[in-house]
């Protein structure tokens, strides 16, 4: 895929690798962000949760690395109570140190935050309104994770 040169510049980084599942884009990125993209209308169910779930262990090879998420949902898209749960749960052969979300409108805050709040993550987790402040705010919590 022939990516925006203003998006690449916001990542400020390489990207390494990419992968679609079900219609929703991975990205992962020389420093270690992991951006999921889930287009307009679209569902992330349990099944591409688990297949990008596998294709970071993939391109991780298994390993136990440092790594942040960064999940962005356009406008109508949704996910599945099961992916959500499941997301929340999910198996540590390979975990990210923190997970960030990028909303848009009230529906999406709305749930995001109930998610926060039932789930209650043991990461760092975070939501935003914009790729930019995600995209820091992940980049703090690499670099926290360095220096301790």
């Amino acid at each position: 895929m022939n990516l925006d040169k203003d998006f690449l510049k916001l990542f400020e980084s390489e990207l390494l690798f990419e992968s679609v599942v079900e219609g929703i884009t991975l990205y992962i990125f020389d420093y270690k962000i992991n951006y999921t993209h889930v287009p307009p209308y679209t569902k992330m169910t349990l099944s591409a949760a688990k297949g990008l779930r596998s294709a970071v262990i993939d391109f991780y090879e298994g390993k136990d690395v440092d790594f942040c998420n960064i999940i962005k949902f356009m406008s109508s898209a949704d996910i599945d109570p099961d992916a959500r749960e499941w997301g929340a749960n999910r198996p540590t052969e390979v975990t990210s140190i923190s997970d960030s979300m990028v909303i848009r409108g009230m529906a999406h805050k709305l749930i995001a935050n109930f998610y926060l709040t039932i789930n209650q993550p043991e990461k760092p987790t975070k939501l935003f309104n914009n790729l930019e402040g995600s995209i820091s705010w992940s980049l703090e919590q690499l670099e926290k994770r360095k220096s301790a």
